[in-house]
């Protein structure tokens, strides 16, 4: 489970019922930007490589064009005619 922007009151209810406990204080994020952006990267990025949708900003670093680049440590522009 991952919850980003967790008000105060909110915090202080799962502190109470002994819920944070349970939870990974890594998947608690201040943003969206910082949970989306963390979250990314621990996706299976070959699943990421052939998925059409790409909803999120980072999904434009998940086509096979720029995953190949990456793992070869060549900036992708090299690779254009």
């Amino acid at each position: 489970m991952y919850i980003y922007q967790l008000k105060d009151s909110a915090m202080k209810v799962l502190n109470r019922g002994g819920y944070t406990d349970e939870l990974n204080p890594a998947n608690i994020f201040d943003s969206k930007e910082a949970a989306i952006s963390t979250i990314f990267s621990r996706l299976d990025s070959d699943i990421c490589a052939t998925c059409k949708n790409r909803i999120f900003v980072e999904c434009g670093s998940a086509t096979p064009e720029k995953r190949r680049a990456s793992e070869e440590g060549t900036p992708l522009e090299a690779n254009l005619p």
